[in-house]
């Protein structure tokens, strides 16, 4: 992973969230979760944790390009979950 430029798609463990949250509020910052996101798991881990945004990337790509029905799939999960305005 050392060598990889730019992400690599591995989900992080999502347990040390809440830890870096208490962190990321004792230095009054934002809490931005990458690693390994995509359309299955994006509404899962703002239902369960308290983050203030994320970062897709190559979680939205199909051979290398923004595949726009992933980032429909990600809204449309988002909003069951009622994080995104309809």
């Amino acid at each position: 992973l050392d060598h990889a430029a730019g992400g690599v798609g591995k989900v992080i463990d999502w347990s040390c969230i809440p830890s870096a949250k208490k962190i990321a509020n004792t230095y009054q910052l934002p809490l931005w979760i990458a690693g390994g996101l995509n359309e299955y798991n994006a509404a899962d881990l703002y239902q369960n944790y308290e983050i203030d945004g994320i970062d897709l990337s190559s979680g939205i790509e199909t051979n290398g390009t923004k595949d726009q029905q992933k980032m429909i799939a990600i809204i449309e999960g988002m909003r069951r979950h009622g994080k995104v305005g309809q």
